[in-house]
């Protein structure tokens, strides 16, 4: 049985939100400044951010996230996706309340489905142009994400409802 726990699972595909690999420590803060604010984390989310397996992405992003986080890999071209995917596996609609998925690719579109006929809401943020319509119709709310220009500091902002 659910309960109320007030909490959020919140899965990231970093590389989707940076628009490709996180190349230094100065992405790596643009991604947790951005996703801090306008996804407003709040103590019980669990955030867990998935990336290709290189060494460089997960040390730009542990030097912006420290320990805060789960960090899952994969190598290959979809490996953000699969670590992420199993992730979503991992019983959540018992644990949490809300699934966040920062994402746009449409290989997510069936578990988002999944998990929300199974009774945990899920909320999609994505940039505009990369939003899957599959997965915009699969989720119980999507935002868009705007950007003005890329990794400056309050560049962007989410749109309700795209």
């Amino acid at each position: 049985m659910k309960r109320n726990t007030n909490r959020r699972m919140i899965v990231v595909d970093v590389e989707n939100v940076n628009g490709g690999p996180i190349a230094s420590p100065a992405q790596g803060a643009w991604v947790e400044r951005i996703l801090t604010h306008r996804l407003g984390l709040q103590a019980g989310d669990q955030v867990v951010i998935g990336c290709n397996r290189d060494g460089l992405s997960l040390t730009n992003l542990y030097s912006a996230w420290g320990t805060r986080v789960r960090y899952v890999a994969e190598p290959g071209t979809d490996g953000a996706d699969c670590a992420l995917l199993q992730v979503m596996t991992e019983d959540l609609p018992q644990r949490f309340d809300e699934l966040l998925l920062v994402s746009g690719d449409h290989i997510f579109a069936p578990m988002i489905a999944h998990l929300a006929t199974n009774g945990l809401p899920t909320h999609v943020f994505a940039h505009t142009e990369s939003l899957a319509p599959a997965l915009k119709l699969a989720a119980t709310r999507v935002s868009t994400l705007r950007p003005q220009e890329p990794h400056e500091p309050g560049s962007i902002e989410w749109k309700e409802g795209a």
